[in-house]
């Protein structure tokens, strides 16, 4: 989150940033019993696809008679590019900033950046506007699993601070799913650990997130993820976690994610000194899709 936002306004969104720690086995093939389904992300050297990350944050905060609403958005357009295997175990995905859009309105700021339009003025965003036209080396296993992520070595300043992460590898997981590591049939559901990431206590934890195949249709996967979150116990702080879930629907005949969506809802308590406490509502969306190229074919399509 923006770092314009006072500290325990973003602090129960920052709980949430997820960074899976295993991805099961997958195929995009049926599986050998024509009943069930096995999935795999498409790792092909040489294959190219565009996606977009977006994470919209809603958020109304409260010290004593003081109420401060705020939205912030921001949508991040790659253009990917799988590159050869470095060895057996490893490939990469080179990721492409083609575009950036970012926005802030609360009682503090009022921004409405888009690197689409010439005459936009990112402001206090511009360690975000200059990932336009930057490349990420994503280093995914045999799995999908991201490995590690090399940024460019030429940003002048840290976006890592208006991102409201620790580490960039975040960016690029909400594509990557865990999927199983069998064929499953419909209904069946499987368990996967996570690892959230926290920068701004410091955490390092393990929340599990239990998927389920609702239904195949027109060879497309549609899963119900739900995560166990368990908040931090710290000293003057309480959170509540309304909702943590979302959906996601895999493409069989591309081996490519088409949507996924995770929908998270806290609301917090702080105490902040003084016999004064500060109460925050939160609403989180990652939003992790294809997008569609000029001629109008999913990216995935395309070789």
């Amino acid at each position: 989150m923006l770092r314009c936002m006072p500290r325990f306004i973003y602090l129960p969104l920052l709980l949430y940033t997820l960074l899976p720690a295993q991805a099961p086995d997958a195929t995009a093939k049926q599986g050998a019993d024509s009943s069930t389904v096995s999935l795999q992300h498409n790792l092909q050297s040489g294959s190219k696809f565009s996606w977009a990350l977006t994470v919209t944050a809603d958020v109304e905060q409260a010290v004593q008679d003081q109420k401060i609403s705020s939205q912030t958005r921001f949508v991040l357009h790659f253009d990917v590019a799988m590159s050869a295997a470095f060895n057996s175990k490893t490939t990469t995905a080179l990721h492409f900033v083609r575009r950036v859009e970012a926005s802030s309105a609360s009682n503090l700021t009022n921004v409405d950046y888009d690197s689409a339009r010439k005459d936009s003025d990112p402001g206090p965003l511009a360690p975000l506007a200059q990932l336009v036209g930057k490349t990420f080396n994503v280093t995914l296993d045999a799995l999908g699993q991201v490995q590690k992520v090399l940024p460019p070595n030429d940003l002048a300043q840290n976006p890592q601070e208006q991102l409201g992460i620790g580490d960039f590898d975040t960016l690029f997981t909400p594509y990557f799913l865990p999927l199983p590591a069998t064929p499953i049939q419909v209904a069946a559901s499987w368990d996967a650990q996570l690892k959230f990431l926290d920068p701004q206590l410091g955490d390092d934890g393990n929340v599990k997130v239990t998927s389920t195949l609702l239904r195949v249709v027109d060879q497309r996967a549609h899963l119900k993820r739900q995560l166990q979150v368990q908040p931090p116990q710290r000293t003057g702080l309480q959170i509540q976690v309304q909702k943590a879930g979302g959906s996601a629907v895999f493409d069989l005949a591309t081996g490519r994610v088409q949507e996924s969506l995770l929908e998270l809802q806290s609301t917090s308590t702080q105490s902040i000194g003084s016999n004064r406490t500060a109460k925050a509502t939160s609403r989180l969306l990652l939003q992790a899709a294809l997008e569609t190229t000029p001629t109008g074919q999913k990216s995935a399509e395309r070789k």
